[in-house]
């Protein structure tokens, strides 16, 4: 039987993948916090679930057309959750394949917050910039 933390985190990726952004809301606290690594125009630290309904529709943007997003693994305990995570996808005749991952805190059998690093920095932020 999974861990209900791994269960939520599954549902989180289901609903992001099938783009259901309304399921993917009703996962996170509303004091849901998000810190991105890196540099790019999304980079920083994030609160609040209005903010990120706009980070997703900021990060759809970037992502250009039919990106191919797959995780690769999922793991979860009482307090963390961890995503590994691979997007790739073109846009303007630009590439990328990008590795992440994420790590979450839980509360109340929610989201509280998230921790987002990509493998290669440089290419994310300059992919997320183009």
């Amino acid at each position: 039987m999974a861990h209900p933390h791994y269960d939520l985190l599954q549902g989180l990726d289901e609903a992001f993948n099938a783009g259901d952004f309304d399921a993917v809301l009703n996962l996170l606290t509303d004091d849901f916090t998000i810190h991105i690594a890196g540099r790019s125009k999304m980079a920083g630290d994030h609160t609040g679930k209005e903010m990120f309904a706009g980070l997703i529709g900021q990060y759809i943007e970037v992502l250009g057309p039919e990106p191919q997003m797959e995780t690769h693994a999922i793991l979860a305990d009482d307090e963390h959750g961890i995503m590994l995570q691979r997007v790739r996808a073109t846009k303007a005749g630009h590439s990328a394949d990008i590795r992440t991952v994420n790590i979450f805190h839980f509360d109340g059998g929610k989201l509280s917050e998230m921790w987002s690093w990509d493998e290669d920095p440089y290419l994310a932020d300059a992919f997320y910039d183009s």
